[in-house]
């Protein structure tokens, strides 16, 4: 059984789990994000109900309108129907969800501790207004939004986030046996493909430090690298890639093609490409850092920590989904059968 005020009093809050995509945050960040009153008309269309809580067209669109707006950069026409029709079907599914936590909390007659609302509220309105609460305050009004309805807000994600970790995603234990036997069962899955690590020199072609003499500066490049200078120092000192700080690391790469994948065909761990590649914009000074076969790899500490996260995210999983099971039987919830007929209001 949910311990109840203890439970919450002796609760970190750095260990408190975030629920879901936009479904938690997004009410305090902001909730007048749509651009639009809380007043819209639109709002009034019911797209479920749980324990008498009515959750409106209002309160998809606001969840839902980061998210809408990206897709809207992205699609057009059916497909942006398609996509939108459903995104609302997942986003309505997990404002129930929410809705069905907090009515078992308030059921359990748990609280949430002043001390750990009122931190929150402090990270919230540092983050949002560096701490100024007169101005966050002014930044809530021109939102639509009361200090009070925001307060309510907080409070509810809380509660919601806390029952959240106390059924779902309390830390869990994954045995060494439990490892071993995911590591026979999915020595397919698990199998690295073939590939290449590379570090890369790049330098720009124009608007570069060395675009008036990228000559020169290969030269220069490949001078040191002969007299000994490590490969890494050199692209921290010379690169304008994004990774010069990594020493010019680019990770492992599965499917070099056309100049690279010619050059490295030539090359072995160790070398560094004997003239610069010209690969579009930039050009590359590359170091064949490894090389790797297709195969399993072996089961050392590292791949423990991978398959034991990826077993207790999947516990994780199957224990959110029994909870809101239980919590579907036990409350009362009416829903449409379709949401395509939701429509993005217009502008």
């Amino acid at each position: 059984m949910f311990g109840l005020p203890t439970f919450l009093e002796n609760m970190d809050v750095r260990k408190i789990h975030r629920f879901g995509m936009a479904v938690g945050w997004a009410a305090v960040f902001w909730l007048g994000s749509s651009g639009l009153s809380r007043g819209a008309q639109y709002g009034d269309a019911v797209v479920g109900v749980v324990e008498g809580e009515v959750l409106t067209v209002y309160d998809l669109q606001e969840f839902a309108s980061r998210e809408e707006r990206r897709l809207q950069r992205l699609y057009a026409g059916d497909e942006l129907r398609k996509r939108l029709a459903e995104l609302r079907r997942v986003v309505a599914q997990r404002l129930i969800e929410r809705e069905l936590v907090y009515a078992e909390f308030k059921a359990l007659g748990a609280k949430v501790p002043l001390t750990l609302l009122q931190q929150r509220e402090d990270e919230i309105i540092h983050r949002r207004a560096d701490g100024d609460r007169v101005k966050f305050e002014e930044m809530l009004a021109r939102e639509g939004m009361t200090m009070e309805e925001f307060e309510d807000e907080v409070k509810k994600q809380l509660a919601i986030d806390l029952l959240l970790q106390e059924k779902v995603y309390r830390f869990r234990e994954v045995k060494p046996a439990e490892v071993e036997a995911y590591y026979r069962e999915h020595r397919s899955d698990l199998a690295e493909k073939a590939g290449v690590r590379l570090q890369a020199i790049v330098l720009k072609k124009e608007n570069g430090k060395y675009s008036d003499d990228l000559e020169g500066t290969v030269k220069e490049i490949q001078r040191k690298l002969k007299k000994g200078t490590p490969f890494g120092e050199l692209a921290r000192q010379y690169s304008e890639g994004p990774r010069a700080d990594e020493g010019g690391d680019q990770g492992w790469i599965s499917e070099p093609t056309g100049k690279l994948k010619k050059v490295l065909a030539t090359m072995k761990v160790g070398d560094v490409s004997p003239t610069a590649l010209d690969l579009g914009t930039k050009l590359y000074i590359i170091k064949l850092s490894d090389r790797r076969d297709t195969g399993v790899p072996v089961l050392d500490d590292k791949l423990r920590k991978h398959i034991e996260d990826i077993l207790r995210e999947k516990n994780q999983k199957e224990r959110y989904r029994a909870f809101i099971d239980e919590l579907r039987n036990k409350f009362h919830v009416e829903t449409p059968d379709d949401f395509d007929h939701l429509r993005t209001p217009d502008k």
